[in-house]
């Protein structure tokens, strides 16, 4: 499920965790909510440490609620909305969103993957990582057999 969710995040989540079976009513209800997806993606995330922390616990609860150890939330990370750098607590959770450069077009790839490794802290990690991604890519495009 991907979400792209401006100023509403609070609501979503509410309206997640209900659909979700999380709010339970009166406690007599016969339906079985049904179970999350897999993951959820929160579209174009500003990753102020207030919202972080809201859907790390969001995620917290659904999986303690269903029982489902491997639900994740992760985040797009878009050069171009995030004004400060990514938690490292969700670094491993971070999808980047390589369409949206800097400056809000989709310029040179390998240029957005290293503003966004410099909003994780720089790290040499996160740039060989998503460099990596990128030559994968790139290998697939030229007919190469690697995969992702």
């Amino acid at each position: 499920m991907s979400l792209h969710v401006v100023k509403s995040g609070r609501e979503v989540r509410a309206c997640l965790e209900e659909a979700w079976g999380w709010r339970g009513g009166d406690g007599n209800n016969t339906i079985t909510p049904p179970p999350p997806p897999p993951f959820v993606i929160v579209h174009g995330f500003c990753f102020r440490k207030q919202e972080v922390l809201e859907w790390t616990n969001f995620e917290s609860r659904i999986r303690a609620r269903h029982s489902s150890p491997s639900f994740k939330v992760y985040f797009g990370l878009c050069p171009r909305h995030v004004k400060s750098s990514v938690p490292y607590e969700v670094h491993e959770r971070c999808l980047l969103e390589s369409d949206m450069g800097p400056e809000g077009n989709g310029g040179d790839q390998r240029e957005v993957l290293k503003v966004a490794a410099g909003m994780c802290d720089g790290g040499v990690k996160a740039e060989g990582r998503w460099g990596e991604v990128l030559r994968v890519l790139e290998g697939m495009q030229e007919g190469g057999k690697e995969s992702v």
